[in-house]
C-alpha cells in the first residue's frame, strides 16, 4: 500500500514550507507538490526554492523538477541543502518523480515570488 503526505505546514506573506512524506511512493509519475492558488493572502507569480531538507530510505532516488523549467534537483540518503547564497532556485511549482519504493521525508523552504 502506497502513501503519500503532502502538507502545505507554512503559509506566510512571502514564504511557504511544505512537507512531503510518504512510504512505496508510486513511482515514475510526477507528484506535484506546491500549488500557487492554494497559497494565501495572494497567488505568487512563481516560487524560489531556498533550501530542502531531506531523509530518502536507500534503494529510493527522488527528483525534484519545475513546471516547465529544465530544473532537475535529484535527492538521495539525507541532508540539508541550502540555496540562500546565490538566491535560491526560482520556477514554477514543484514536482516530484520517484525511482525505487522506499520511504522519504522532505521538507521544501520556499520564498513566494511577485506578491
Amino acid at each position: 500500500m502506497s502513501r503519500l503526505t503532502v502538507e502545505l505546514s507554512r503559509d506566510g506573506h512571502k514564504n511557504v514550507v511544505y512537507i512531503v512524506s510518504g512510504r512505496k511512493i508510486p513511482n515514475g509519475k510526477p507528484i506535484q507538490i506546491t500549488d500557487k492558488t492554494a497559497m494565501r493572502p495572494h497567488e505568487p507569480k512563481g516560487l524560489r526554492l531556498d533550501s530542502v531538507e531531506f531523509a530518502v530510505e536507500s534503494g529510493t532516488k527522488i527528483l525534484l523538477s519545475w513546471h516547465n523549467d529544465e530544473y532537475l534537483l535529484p535527492l538521495e540518503g539525507r541532508g540539508k541543502l541550502d540555496f540562500g547564497w546565490f538566491d535560491g532556485i526560482q520556477g514554477d511549482d514543484v514536482h516530484m518523480t520517484v525511482t525505487g519504493e522506499g520511504a522519504a521525508f522532505i521538507v521544501l523552504d520556499l520564498s513566494k515570488i511577485g506578491v
